[in-house]
This record gives C-alpha cells, structure tokens and sequence, in this order.
C-alpha cells in the first residue's frame, strides 16, 4: 500500500518564506551589483574629470607661460636697446 504525504499549511507556508527569502537575498545581490558598478562608474567620471582638468590646466599655465615670455621679449626689444659701438662698429 502506498502512503500519500500530505503537507500541513504550516509546511507550505514555510516553503513559501523560504522562496520569497531566496528572491530577496537574490535581489539584493543584484542591487549590490548595480551599486557597485555605478560607484566604479562614478570613479571613472571623477578620473576623467581630473584628467581633463589637469590638461586644461597644464594648457592654461602653458598659455601664461607663452604670454609671459611674450612680455619680456617686448620689453627687451623697446626697452634695453643694443649700444651701438663708436664709428659703426668697427673699431676693434
């Protein structure tokens, strides 16, 4: 004679639990996953930011630099003029 189990509503509705808690630790490795990724996503951005910044940077103080060399040579052209030796320069 074969026995029939029956399960008690007890047994099904902690079955039931046990599913429903597998889903949600489930999902919540998913929304860990998408957290991290969007942080390391975050990070890359910041990086890129830095680095563009630092380019910008380094071109704007280039920039200055070049200004700056431009100055000097104007001053040295209008200002600090070559002294002309007697008789044109051919004494020696």
């Amino acid at each position: 004679m074969m026995r029939i189990r029956t399960e008690t509503p007890y047994e099904v509705q902690s079955e039931q639990y046990r599913e429903e808690a597998e889903a949600y630790i489930a999902h919540e490795r998913l929304v860990e996953q998408a957290r991290l990724a969007h942080k390391e996503h975050l990070q890359w951005d910041l990086l890129a930011w830095f680095s563009r910044l630092e380019n910008r940077s380094f071109e704007m103080l280039h920039a200055v630099e070049r200004r700056i060399h431009g100055l000097i040579m104007w001053v040295l052209h209008w200002f600090v003029r070559p002294q002309i030796p007697p008789n044109g320069g051919t004494a020696l």
